[in-house]
This record gives C-alpha cells, structure tokens and sequence, in this order.
C-alpha cells in the first residue's frame, strides 16, 4: 500500500540549518535562544495526496512524494518545519517553512511512535491532504500493519492523535472527499501555513 519513497536529496539538513539560521531570529525576535544555533531533525517524506485521487477511489498508495519536511528546534523546542527538495544538481534546496500549528504536533507525534518504529521497524512519513485540511504521520511497516495518525489540528470525523489502522484512515479519506465534492472543503495547497523561504533582503520578514 506504500507509494515508492525515493531517497532524500542530500545534504538537506546542512541546507535548513543554513537557512533558517537568518530566518529564525528575524521571526522570533523577542523569544530567548532564537539566535542560537538550530537542531534539524532527519527529513520526513511528505506524500501528498489529491481530492481527485479520493474520489477515484484511491488510497495512500496513490500518494507522491513531494517534498521532505525537517523539524527544526531551538534549545530543544520545535518552532518550525522546513520543506526541502532536489534542486538541478540532485542537491537539496530549501523550499519552504513553516510557523503554523503543525509545527508542535509533528514533533510531538514523532517522538511518540518513534519507539513503536525502533521496535516493530518500518517508517515513518507524513501524509497531507491540503483539500481536506488532513496533515497525518504514517508508521508504514513490512508487515502491513501500517498506522495513520491525524496531526492536531485535524478536521472532524479525525480525531488528532489517534492510531488508526491504515485502512480504516483510507476509507475514512475516501468519504471525507464525496463529502466535499470535487471543489473540496479545505485551504488551498499555497495557504496552509506554509510559507515561501524570503529571498530578497528587502522583504520586511528579514
């Protein structure tokens, strides 16, 4: 049920820590330790799942990788995510960060089934549905007996933080898109707190 999950592109942590260095500071002036030196975690994998893909009756496995998703933490505490992907060379560039909400439950979460991984085996990537507001981490394992978990905040019927059986979360997608129909009920993929890196130094965020 997985779709395949090709290798990250290397050197992406190096990449993130490169530029949320400048970045961090400027989003958190008031907040102690923001200038000090930022921990990037191992990359997710980020499957990305249209409404179409749903009302076509497709499940996880219909996904695509479409970016790779760092936590980044500040003596200690999560405070934001950073997206990375190939860049011509086969490098990593960053893409994107994120402040949002998700930031604290992605961290959360991974340190939560990270033990059942180091047990059980297997792999852990997220799962985001933009349409449907859905951003869920995904124990896959080689026994099939994958688990899906709804990051908070998570739209109703999901319950965040609840381990539901791969299958289960699949039918439950399916029925959250024929409910939404074909125009969907969520945020647009650009406006899901998800924000393009600054790059020029006249943009007010630097």
């Amino acid at each position: 049920m997985s779709p395949k999950i090709p290798d990250p592109p290397s050197g992406g942590a190096e990449v993130v820590g490169d530029g949320v260095r400048e970045l961090l500071p400027a989003r958190f002036p008031h907040v102690a330790h923001a200038e000090d030196a930022a921990d990037v975690a191992e990359a997710l994998p980020v499957v990305h799942i249209g409404l179409d893909q749903l009302l076509d009756g497709g499940g996880l496995d219909s996904g695509e990788v479409v970016a790779w998703r760092h936590v980044v933490r500040v003596s200690g505490e999560p405070v934001a995510l950073a997206d990375t992907g190939p860049d011509a060379a086969g490098g990593a560039e960053l893409r994107q960060v994120n402040y949002g909400p998700f930031v604290g439950s992605v961290a959360q979460a991974v340190e939560r089934v990270a033990p059942r991984v180091e047990k059980a085996g297997g792999s852990l990537r997220l799962v985001q549905v933009p349409a449907l507001y859905v951003l869920a981490l995904w124990h896959a394992t080689e026994r099939g007996e994958d688990t899906v978990t709804p990051l908070d905040p998570a739209p109703s019927p999901f319950v965040a933080g609840r381990d539901y059986p791969a299958r289960l979360f699949e039918r439950m997608l399916v029925e959250a898109a024929k409910a939404a129909g074909p125009g969907g009920s969520g945020l647009a993929e650009d406006d899901d707190g998800l924000h393009d890196r600054p790059s020029g130094k006249d943009d007010p965020s630097r």
